[in-house]
């Protein structure tokens, strides 16, 4: 029997075959070691995980849910809070955040519940599950500034939202000026604008479009 007090290792490419190509280095859970790790969540009742959430995700619920292999569920329970679910579970902090108030961490690892996040939303990438939309849409228009954020959308587009089109607006023809700009336009002609990050030396200059 797995000894609940430690995580369930996470696979990595050897570092001869990763030292020759630019994939990720960590290779995630499968089903298997994600219900095994899911496992050793003991479901607080005050969830100190949830108070470490930036974005106050139900992290007991959809840990539940992996337990009994209910991905898709899980997945929407995630969704609920967050729409950047495969970003988060790559990127996010989560020992400082979520996986740091883990009781389970007072003795022993605490829960690797960045590393179940991922394994959710890429099961559901993979299994052609989608996020459920707004019930109600309200009519704003959202503007997105950086290129890192301009990727995320790039990703999150190519995973997700295959109905959406990404066109150029403008080409900014400054040589500080390294990236464009881009409109977003959707099925009902809503659009918003993803602006690149500039230079710094740009942002001393003025008059630029």
């Amino acid at each position: 029997m797995a000894d609940v007090l430690k995580r369930v290792p996470v696979r990595e490419q050897d570092p001869q075959v990763r030292a020759k190509n630019f994939d990720e280095v960590c290779l995630g859970y499968n089903a298997e070691e994600a219900v095994e790790e899911a496992n050793r969540c003991i479901g607080c009742k005050n969830a100190k995980c949830v108070q470490g959430c930036p974005v106050s995700i139900d992290i007991p619920a959809f840990i539940d849910k992996v337990k009994g292999g209910w991905f898709e569920e899980a997945y929407q329970i995630i969704g609920q809070s967050s729409a950047l679910q495969a970003i988060c579970g790559r990127v996010c902090p989560q020992e400082s955040q979520c996986e740091g108030k883990c009781i389970r961490g007072i003795k022993g690892d605490p829960v690797s519940i960045g590393k179940l996040e991922r394994f959710v939303a890429d099961w559901a990438c993979e299994n052609g599950i989608k996020p459920k939309a707004a019930a109600e849409k309200n009519g704003h228009k959202v503007a997105v500034i950086g290129k890192i954020l301009f990727e995320i959308l790039l990703l999150l587009h190519k995973l997700f939202f295959k109905t959406v089109k990404l066109r150029p607006v403008y080409k900014m023809t400054h040589s500080d000026y390294a990236d464009s700009r881009f409109s977003c336009v959707s099925h009902n002609k809503k659009s918003f604008i993803l602006s690149c990050t500039l230079s710094a030396n740009s942002l001393q200059k003025k008059n630029h479009p």
